[in-house]
């Protein structure tokens, strides 16, 4: 690796690892952070202070160091006198700089929404409905078939873009597409603020969310430093030597379709949908509302409570479906067969089911489920966000999320009795009614319809 361009300009070496190494911390202590302060109780990422603390100081820094090159470019100092061409030492260090925060934040963006692809596809679904409302002759049902690859794309592309922007890679072209993508979020943007029919983006995933005008703002100020590199993209040479560029632009697009597809099979390696994830008290975060009032976890259920037993005691596997019509039937019948497995195997792990299709539906589905399987119904939105899979099997002990699965990764029997240790042979106690009510006090005298 060389800080020296073909034109034999040569780089602050200070400068250019201490901007390395700034992108590189918020890249790895984000996550982290996100994780360490999603405690309960927390509603969720958009009411973490740490986070959004976070994004202000990264943002702060790209709009300072853009107003500094918009200085110089006003000024003249960018250009180089022996050459119109090449820019000054100064300018040089300073877009090597912008560069590499707004790759940060590109990189940040990608792969929040890359390794949750479904999740940002919702976002985009919701896209689809606004233009279809405002433009009859849009093809939103269309749209939503392609939803999770146009999302694995774009967030692939943005990740991509982060290290041909850190890299220098082929500047001209790397300039017009990044120019191309911010004045294309800031109108998907600006319509969100405008119309207030949209109320996140998904920029972010669920990792960091803003309100509509903030969004809209976020992306005007990246416009300045978008507008500075496209100005100056015939003088803005490659950063470091081939094929390093090259090689990391392109492997990176490669990497990112490899983890896309690997998340949309598997789950996501960062989950952080707050009152959901896990580690998270579910029975508390359902009975429990925010200072604004709100529940943190929305439309949903105690567990338990309509299945005549209590999920907020001892171990439980949740089994989550939602869009039962629009998934292969065979993966709802393994759950099926699971659940009876462990009625017979694991007497003392509760089972119980959430579902947004109702009776009539799973009628007609012909599910291979227990007799009595509880079946909880819910709101799909909720079921959508407690995990990316139909179905989907969540793992709680006392009402607290311990683990998921998605359903290529579906748990046996012994992974269950595993977790869930002795208590797997501990058989709950039948729910007896309170002595003062009526089935308790009271003998049966209804009769039936022959009067007897």
């Amino acid at each position: 690796m060389s800080l020296t361009n073909p034109a034999g300009q040569k780089k602050n070496k200070l400068i250019d690892l201490v901007s390395l190494a700034l992108v590189a911390a918020v890249l790895g202590l984000t996550p982290l952070i996100v994780g360490l302060t999603h405690t309960i109780p927390v509603k969720g990422p958009d009411q973490n202070p740490t986070v959004l603390l976070i994004f202000l100081i990264f943002l702060g820094a790209i709009v300072i160091s853009s107003l500094y090159g918009l200085g110089l470019t006003l000024m003249g100092k960018t250009k180089a006198k022996e050459s119109r061409e090449l820019l000054t030492q100064q300018g040089l260090d300073t877009f090597n700089v912008i560069s590499k925060l707004v790759a940060g934040l590109f990189l940040i963006s990608g792969f929040v929404k890359l390794q949750d692809t479904i999740g940002f596809a919702y976002k985009l679904d919701d896209y689809w409905i606004f233009f279809s409302n405002k433009m009859s002759w849009f093809p939103a049902a269309m749209m939503k078939d392609f939803s999770v690859s146009i999302g694995a794309f774009v967030s692939i592309l943005e990740v991509a873009l982060g290290f041909a922007l850190i890299t220098g890679y082929r500047m001209k072209f790397t300039a017009w597409l990044l120019l191309l993508l911010l004045l294309f979020f800031t109108v998907l943007t600006g319509l969100a603020a405008f119309t207030g029919e949209l109320q996140d983006c998904g920029c972010f995933g669920d990792a960091l969310k803003l309100e509509p005008w903030q969004t809209f703002a976020k992306d005007l100020l990246l416009l300045i430093p978008g507008l500075l590199i496209f100005l100056h993209r015939n003088r803005i040479h490659g950063y470091y030597r081939a094929p390093m560029p090259a090689f990391l632009t392109f492997g990176t697009f490669i990497v990112g379709c490899v983890l896309s597809v690997w998340c949309w099979m598997h789950l996501e390696f960062l989950d952080f949908r707050g009152a959901y994830k896990v580690g998270q008290n579910i029975c508390y975060n359902s009975t429990n509302a925010g200072e604004d009032g709100e529940i943190y976890a929305h439309d949903f259920t105690e567990f338990g409570s309509s299945c005549g037993m209590d999920g907020c005691k001892g171990p439980m596997l949740y089994i989550v479906m939602y869009d039962m019509e629009d998934f292969p039937i065979e993966h709802f019948n393994e759950a099926g067969a699971l659940a009876a497995e462990l009625a017979t195997k694991a007497p003392g792990i509760k089972v119980a089911g959430g579902t947004s299709t109702g009776p009539s539906g799973r009628k007609k589905l012909d599910l291979k489920f227990p007799a009595d399987f509880c079946w909880s119904d819910q709101d799909q939105k909720a079921l959508r966000t407690m995990i990316r899979s139909s179905p989907g099997f969540i793992w709680l002990q006392d009402g607290v999320v311990q683990k998921k699965w998605h359903y290529n990764d579906m748990p046996t029997v012994e992974d269950l009795r595993a977790l869930a240790g002795a208590a797997a042979d501990i058989a709950p106690l039948p729910q007896v009614a309170p002595l003062d009510s009526p089935s308790a006090t009271s003998p049966d005298t209804s009769i039936d319809s022959n009067g007897e």
